[in-house]
C-alpha cells in the first residue's frame, strides 16, 4: 500500500465502544466483518466465542499499534527469523476485525493487510498448540483451495507462534512462510526458537504502547503547563 496509515478492510478501530463492536460480531455472519474461521479443525482448536472475541480485539485495540508506520525492532526480528529458518517470508500479524494487519513484512512486498478470513494466522491464534504449523499445505484440506495457495504468494508451507497478551489473549502471530513443502514440520529445537522469537515480537509490542501512553502523557502535562502559564497573567490583571 502506498500509504502505511491507510486501511480498506474493517478493523476494530472504526468502532469505540465495546457494545457496538459486540453488534458488529453478532449481526454479521455473511459478510466481510465475518470472525468464524473457515474450516476450522475443532480437535485442535479452542472454542469460538464471541464474548472472547469481544475482549481479545479491544485488548488489541488498547496496544495502538494498527495502522501505524513500520518500525526497525520489528523489522530486525522478521529479518533475523528468515535467516534463522531460511524462509522467504516472515510476518508479525495482528488478527484484526476483518483482516491481518502486518506490523512487519519480510518477503511479501509492500502489502500491510490481507483478509482474515483466508488467514493462516486466524487458525494459529485459536490452534490449542504452542506453535501451529502446516507443513504443506496441499495436503491439508484447510488449505488446499486457499488462494494464497494456489495463487500468489503461493504458500506451502506455515508456521506460527502466537503473541500472547499478559493477559492471556493471543492477538495475533509471529509466522514463518515458505514456498515449498517442509514434510517434517519443525525440530524441537526450531519450534522454541520461533516461540522465543514470538516473545520477542510481544515485548516491542507492549514496548511501542508504553513509548504512545509516555507520548501522550507529556502532550497532556505540556498544555496543561502552557494553560497555566497563559491563564496566570490574567488572573494577576484581572485582581490589579
Amino acid at each position: 500500500m502506498a500509504d502505511d496509515k491507510q486501511h480498506h478492510l474493517s478493523t476494530v478501530l472504526d468502532y469505540e465502544d465495546e457494545a457496538a463492536l459486540r453488534s458488529a460480531l453478532k449481526n454479521c455472519t455473511a459478510c466481510e466483518i465475518d470472525w468464524k474461521v473457515p474450516k476450522l479443525d475443532i480437535a485442535t482448536s479452542e472454542e469460538e466465542s464471541l464474548e472472547v472475541e469481544v475482549l481479545r480485539l479491544q485488548v488489541l485495540r488498547s496496544y495502538r499499534i494498527l495502522d501505524t508506520g513500520r518500525k526497525g525492532s520489528f523489522e530486525r526480528l522478521t529479518a533475523l527469523a528468515a535467516r534463522i529458518f531460511d524462509v522467504p517470508i516472515c510476518l508479525v500479524s495482528l488478527v484484526d476485525l476483518s483482516r491481518q494487519w502486518f506490523a512487519s513484512n519480510r518477503g511479501l512486498g509492500d502489502v500491510r493487510e490481507t483478509p482474515r478470513n483466508s488467514a493462516f494466522c486466524a487458525h494459529a491464534i485459536l490452534s490449542k498448540l504452542d506453535v501451529f504449523i502446516v507443513p504443506d499445505t496441499l495436503e491439508d484440506p484447510r488449505f488446499a483451495d486457499s488462494d494464497l495457495v494456489i495463487g500468489d504468494p503461493k504458500i506451502r508451507f506455515y508456521a506460527g507462534s502466537p503473541l500472547v497478551t499478559p493477559e492471556g489473549y493471543k492477538i495475533g502471530t509471529f509466522c514463518i512462510i515458505d514456498v515449498k513443502p517442509r514434510p517434517n514440520g519443525l525440530s524441537l529445537s526450531e519450534k522454541q526458537n520461533l516461540r522465543e522469537i514470538a516473545a520477542l515480537a510481544m515485548d516491542q509490542i507492549q514496548e511501542t504502547k508504553i513509548e504512545v501512553e509516555t507520548s501522550r502523557k507529556d502532550q497532556s502535562r505540556q498544555i496543561a503547563c502552557t494553560a497555566h502559564d497563559l491563564i496566570t497573567p490574567l488572573t494577576s490583571i484581572q485582581l490589579n
